[in-house]
């Protein structure tokens, strides 16, 4: 049985995409995923127009079989990308 534990990372609204894809590029598949919880919404002018929003602005969840030694290492080696 393999235990999952999820690491939040906070970051800055204007780079949360640009990490997000980073972390998916480098986060090895069977290791775990990174990913940004999203929502639906309207506009409240009374346009149709449906919008996809961060549930969450500037934080990114990452489920992983890593421990907490080995997820600090990952982050901490692709630090500099992330920046």
């Amino acid at each position: 049985m393999n235990k999952y534990q999820y690491c939040v990372l906070y970051t800055t609204v204007m780079k949360q995409e640009r990490l997000l894809r980073l972390l998916k590029k480098r986060l090895p598949e069977e290791r775990g995923v990174a990913f940004a919880p999203m929502m639906e919404s309207y506009r409240r002018d009374g346009g149709k127009t449906l919008e996809l929003k961060p549930l969450f602005p500037g934080y990114i969840f990452i489920r992983s079989d890593m421990n907490a030694g080995e997820m600090h290492e990952f982050i901490r080696k692709y630090k500099p990308e992330f920046m």
